[in-house]
């Protein structure tokens, strides 16, 4: 069976002999030639396979035999290809696909994250291309021990982070730190000051020196925690101060929503834009005729490319949408203008105070000639620290 399939891949003579089946069965074994599927014919000859590169050695010798050979057929892989010689479109193919196949081990094909909770596979995904590491790096130029290090320093929610290659897949383990919500680390010493007034309510600190108490009134910029450590023995130490300063704040919003306004909608004129991605290389497919008028939107939308199983492929189609929009002027109501200024007033106080546990919300709407004026104050506990970089610092010797 071996002996076989080695003749189908390196090529195989199917040599048949008139006659004398018995004395050539027994001149291979004499001269211990190694022949395979061997058979009698109809007129009592022999039937066997020979690799093709023994075929005009073993017809010298049964020449010298005095024995009559029939027919020689050839088979296996190499006279297969063989009648393809001419065919110089299938063989730049197969080339082609041979050279993919061998640059592709070269290229990571997919990053696998494993260990989030809190944080999210994009933000683990983005600091890893920032390191050079994402779907289609080169591999031999990624240092996983490196790349590793760097996440940590950048990121202080990680507390660890393991980067493994295997093959051209990329494992991820990551372990978040005991507190997910810390900000990314900076090298630079820096201090968290208040970004608003307020009356302290509560300290969560992560790194530095605290300069402030609970139930403190603080100002605009007053230092909360110092980036500027003293330790023992008039000896002091500088850090990224890190952590959290709750405080009792009062903020004014203000929405106007006008009573005409002109915006802009989705015309009747469509640009279609296909292209292949494959690893970080965009080629284009084809684009239907472009937008005509000055205004337009786009849309861009990317569909990845799986095996059967759901394993993602390093292959994506990216669609970019473009839509011409045209001007039009609307006219609303009093009432219609108070209930989008309401709509609007929701999306702007979630966006700037996010998850501040509102106290006391007072609701003032005027209704001006052009349009509606809708004011919320907003009386809530917040974190007001945010970080600034100390400046003035001694220079290290």
């Amino acid at each position: 069976m071996i002996f076989r399939l080695f003749c189908l891949l390196v090529g195989y003579a199917r040599i048949t002999l008139s006659g004398r089946a018995e004395a050539a069965a027994t001149l291979f074994l004499r001269k211990k030639i190694n022949v395979a599927a061997q058979k009698r014919t109809a007129d009592g000859g022999l039937s066997f396979l020979v690799p093709i590169f023994q075929k005009r050695r073993l017809l010298r010798l049964l020449a010298d035999y005095s024995f009559t050979v029939s027919a020689v057929e050839y088979g296996g892989l190499p006279p297969y290809l063989w009648q393809f010689r001419y065919r110089f479109g299938l063989l730049l193919g197969l080339c082609s696909a041979a050279a993919v196949t061998v640059a592709g081990s070269l290229f990571l094909w997919q990053i696998h994250v494993v260990g989030c909770e809190k944080l999210g596979e994009e933000e683990v995904l983005a600091l890893l291309a920032d390191e050079g590491v994402e779907v289609g790096s080169y591999i031999p130029a990624i240092d996983a021990i490196v790349t590793a290090q760097e996440v940590m320093l950048k990121d202080g929610r990680i507390a660890f982070i393991a980067v493994n290659i295997i093959g051209t897949r990329c494992e991820v383990q990551v372990t978040e730190s005991a507190f997910p919500d810390a900000p990314p680390k900076d090298d630079r010493p820096s201090s968290l000051t208040a970004a608003y007034g307020g009356l302290i309510e509560r300290i969560e600190l992560y790194d530095g020196q605290v300069m402030v108490k609970p139930g403190e009134a603080v100002l605009p910029g007053q230092v909360l925690i110092s980036g500027l450590c003293e330790m023992e023995e008039d000896r002091w130490r500088l850090t990224t101060a890190a952590g959290k300063v709750f405080a009792r704040i009062e903020r004014s919003f203000t929405v106007e929503v006008p009573l005409t306004e002109e915006i802009n909608r989705p015309g009747g004129q469509v640009a279609v834009k296909k292209s292949l991605i494959f690893f970080k290389k965009s080629i284009k497919l084809f684009e239907t005729s472009s937008i005509l008028t000055p205004t337009y939107g786009t849309i861009i939308s990317k569909d990845a490319l799986t095996l059967p199983d759901g394993t993602p492929l390093p292959i994506a189609i990216a669609t970019e949408l473009t839509v011409s929009c045209e001007t039009v002027t609307i006219t609303r109501t009093a009432a219609e203008a108070e209930a989008i200024a309401g709509d609007r007033m929701a999306a702007l106080v979630s966006k700037e105070l996010g998850t501040a546990e509102i106290l006391s919300l007072t609701r003032a709407v005027e209704h001006t000639g052009d349009g509606v004026r809708l004011t919320w104050q907003v009386y809530c506990i917040t974190d007001i620290a945010e970080s600034v970089p100390m400046t003035g610092l001694p220079s290290t010797p």
